[in-house]
């Protein structure tokens, strides 16, 4: 199995800050005495394994969140809110649009042989959210058709980016959520108010890239 670059992204570094923020609230227990000497003894002598079984639980830890927050994002994002595609296809949007979505729209019903793609969306907005996310999905097969080499390469990186941010955000999701439950009681409102800023924040840029990646791969399904 060959390791990628994209592997540090998607799972080492979102693990890493889940199991730093499962440590924090770990030594948060211990008096500053016992810290000290943990770090003068434990961590000195012990520095070279606890940094190898540091990297696998921060793999195997972003791992899991990579699952988790595919699920998560599919059942309380995707499925509450509807995907990106609806937007896209329908050229709204201030910030982030699909300015060609017609064009678009128009190779996936030449080259998917799907008429009804081409009707305008004035149904109700349940079946056009239905109806956005088929068109991504027969611009996804386009998408693997696309033959150029530059395109692929912006393929790959806007969904190594995308993911990143996903990952990240549920990362940070999950131990904001321990800490609230865990150590509520020494959090006070000044830092459960700067967690929960730094939470929307992460999760604004996880939408933005979602967008980004959803408009790439409607353009590489007609270019």
């Amino acid at each position: 199995m060959e390791f990628r670059i994209e592997d540090i992204l998607k799972n080492i570094i979102p693990g890493m800050i889940f199991i730093i923020g499962i440590l924090i609230f770990y030594f948060n227990g211990f008096s500053y005495p016992d810290f000290i000497s943990f770090i003068s003894t434990d961590i000195k002598e012990y520095s070279e394994i606890i940094l190898v079984l540091l990297l696998v639980a921060s793999y195997i830890a972003g791992y899991l969140v990579d699952s988790l927050s595919s699920i998560l994002e599919y059942y309380f994002i995707y499925r509450i809110f509807g995907t990106p595609s609806l937007k896209l296809l329908t050229g709204k949007g201030d910030r982030i649009k699909l300015v060609n979505h017609v064009a678009v729209l128009d190779n996936i019903n030449t080259k998917c042989y799907t008429p009804q793609t081409l009707q305008v969306f004035n149904k109700k907005y349940w079946e056009n959210r239905k109806r956005a996310a088929e068109l991504f999905k027969h611009a996804n097969i386009l998408k693997d058709s696309n033959a150029n080499s530059e395109m692929i390469k912006r393929n790959l990186e806007f969904y190594n980016s995308y993911v990143f941010s996903r990952n990240l955000a549920f990362a940070f999701l999950c131990t904001f959520c321990i800490a609230m439950i865990l150590q509520f009681e020494y959090l006070s409102l000044s830092k459960i108010i700067l967690l929960s800023i730094i939470l929307i924040i992460l999760f604004i840029r996880r939408r933005d890239r979602s967008y980004y990646y959803s408009r790439q791969i409607l353009q590489a399904s007609k270019y």
